[in-house]
């Protein structure tokens, strides 16, 4: 009786995330990547400019 619980438990969320990836198609990729630095296309690490942006002192 339990493993027909966890199975039918299991088989929920799977249908619920397929509902959710039809509904909103790309919004869990966009959210979870780094930006991207406009001019050179690197992602961004922390929240300081991107090294192609900097001023280099000789």
């Amino acid at each position: 009786m339990l493993v027909k619980v966890v199975l039918l438990f299991l088989l929920a969320m799977a249908l619920m995330a397929m509902v959710a990836n039809l509904l909103f198609p790309g919004r869990l990729k966009k959210r979870f990547l780094p930006g991207r630095c406009a001019k050179c296309g690197r992602p961004k690490i922390g929240t300081g400019p991107c090294p192609c942006e900097t001023r280099r002192i000789k």
